[in-house]
């Protein structure tokens, strides 16, 4: 008899863990490498679904289709930047009908950095015409860039249900894609979007000098800050557990920083400031 219990517990592990299969592994797409590139799922207006990878080191915005095969790259190496600190810009609104009406792949792209000089630029770039379609110096969206199409690290598709995790071991950049048994209730995606732009923590004094304090709108355990130059060298971290946090950064050279916050139900977020 406890033979066949234990057959039955072996089995039924077995098939809990048969629930998660890895299906596809991204080199590059990890938010945790030096540039913070971008890994997330979009459905198309045209083309339907799609994994989408940002490539900040590259310029490139490349789609592969659901069987993980590859799709088509964009490159947006002809935008203006305005600052060389990786987190200082975003990919937005990739889409196929949103800026024209042909089925040809489209993006905005926005630069912001206050001591940049300009100090911001919003462009959207075309993929027929290979090149910009719209092109303004020191106007870009007055919001928190937290991106609607990438906050999704769960979403339920015509192929079925995907997870994407993304590496923070040191010196691992990938993008796991995981397929999942059952489905993301409408629930829980409605309230993704607002919860998501609640949690962003928020900075301040920027630029800083002696002390940076960093704010979470509520306290939860499990979280770490990690401080990282502008060449991807962690300078400090720290684990996370009140929702104010004063940080002594008096003796970090002068120079653009990123703040990596990952952990607890915020999953990885990033956001910048200025050492002077």
């Amino acid at each position: 008899m406890r033979t066949s219990l234990l057959g039955l517990l072996l089995t039924c592990a077995t098939s809990a863990r048969s629930q998660f299969v890895l299906e596809h592994t991204y080199a590059g797409g990890s938010q945790t490498n030096p540039y913070s590139n971008q890994f997330f799922l979009l459905d198309l207006e045209a083309s339907g679904w799609k994994y989408v990878r940002v490539d900040r080191a590259n310029m490139e915005v490349a789609l592969y289709h659901m069987d993980h095969t590859f799709w088509k790259s964009v490159s947006f190496n002809m935008v203006t930047t305005v600052n060389s600190f990786a987190a200082g810009w975003d990919i937005l609104y990739i889409s196929e009908h949103l800026f024209d009406t042909d089925d040809g792949l489209e993006f905005m792209f926005t630069n912001y950095y206050p001591l940049s000089t300009p100090n911001a630029t919003t462009q959207v770039v075309d993929e027929d015409s290979a090149g910009l379609i719209f092109d303004v110096a020191a106007q870009v969206p007055a919001v928190r860039v937290n991106v609607h199409q990438q906050q999704y690290p769960i979403r339920s598709t015509p192929e079925g249900t995907k997870l994407i995790l993304t590496s923070t071991a040191p010196g691992n950049d990938s993008a796991y894609v995981y397929g999942l048994a059952g489905e993301l209730s409408t629930e829980i995606a409605g309230t993704w979007d607002a919860e998501a732009t609640e949690a962003m923590p928020m900075l301040f004094p920027n630029p800083a000098t002696d002390e940076l304090t960093l704010r979470m709108s509520t306290p939860e355990q499990g979280v770490t800050v990690e401080l990282i130059t502008s060449e991807g060298q962690v300078v400090m971290s720290r684990a996370l557990s009140t929702s104010l946090t004063t940080l002594n950064i008096a003796a970090l050279a002068a120079g653009h920083y990123m703040c990596r916050f990952s952990g607890g139900s915020l999953g990885v977020r990033v956001a910048s400031f200025v050492k002077d």
